[in-house]
């Protein structure tokens, strides 16, 4: 079995707390532009031909923010910090 490295650990959570926020910010640019849009073409007066079909579109897209904040962000979180930490960047000063 191999170890678990706690930098890596580390470097995941912080993998983990970016790829919320991305999908927090990415959700509020996507609620942002579609209300724009249907907010424009209310006042035209014109009909969105999209319309039916953006609910299954945006859940979709969710899944896919969702995967990537869980396991893409955390994964590369830990595989940098778990590189670092082997290659003892930043061990010099502690060791004095």
């Amino acid at each position: 079995m191999t170890q678990v490295s706690n930098a890596g650990v580390f470097g995941a959570l912080i993998g983990l707390i970016v790829g919320v926020l991305e999908y927090f910010l990415a959700l509020m640019v996507i609620q942002k532009i579609v209300g724009r849009e249907i907010a424009d073409a209310e006042e035209a007066r014109e009909e969105l031909p999209g319309l039916a079909s953006l609910g299954a579109m945006v859940q979709k897209v969710k899944m896919v923010l969702i995967f990537i904040a869980v396991f893409v962000y955390p994964l590369i979180g830990y595989a940098v910090a778990a590189l670092l930490s082997a290659d003892g960047v930043g061990s010099e000063a502690a060791r004095g």
